[in-house]
């Protein structure tokens, strides 16, 4: 038999895990009335068609918060959280559980610490997207990382704003 939950001061988490089971029993409830509601005025495939609509909904909302987390805050492999971007001006790789990271760039190969970030921001300037990232302690401070478009300079300008508030 596995070992109870416990929290940082080594007592069972069992108001949470009632919680839990009750959210689950409310929802089973919520769907349980869905089918019926919708069986008696429609019928029992009108039922089944709402339930299964309303599991795919959720489902779909589930995978796309998924999908946002993991943009930000990385996916584990070997036991790292890394992010990482590389292009033709060199590359960045994040690892967010050292809570460092390296840059390549020009010729140049800077290692940080996320304390080192002061300050990012997705800039466009002729057409063109990049990141105006600042460093403390480094020189140069300032580095301009070319990225593909807005939505990834807004996405790495996010991982940066994280990185350097520890909370990435």
């Amino acid at each position: 038999m596995a070992p109870p939950m416990h929290n940082t001061s080594g007592k069972p988490n069992v108001p949470i895990i009632l919680l839990g089971l009750a959210l689950l029993a409310a929802f089973v409830y919520g769907v349980v009335q869905l089918y019926l509601k919708v069986a008696a005025a429609y019928g029992a495939i009108a039922g089944t068609a709402a339930v299964v609509a309303l599991l795919a909904a959720l489902t779909a909302l589930a995978v796309r918060w998924l999908q946002r987390y993991r943009a930000i805050h990385g996916k584990r492999v070997n036991g790292e959280r890394v992010l990482a971007l590389t292009g033709d001006w060199g590359s960045l790789r994040l690892d967010a559980e050292r809570k460092n990271g390296v840059l390549e760039m020009n010729g140049r190969r800077v290692v940080l610490i996320f304390a080192d970030i002061g300050e990012a921001r997705a800039v466009a300037a002729d057409g063109k997207w990049h990141i105006a990232l600042t460093l403390h302690h480094h020189t140069p401070a300032d580095w301009k990382i070319p990225v593909a478009d807005g939505s990834t300079a807004n996405r790495w300008s996010k991982i940066f704003t994280l990185a350097a508030a520890q909370k990435l």
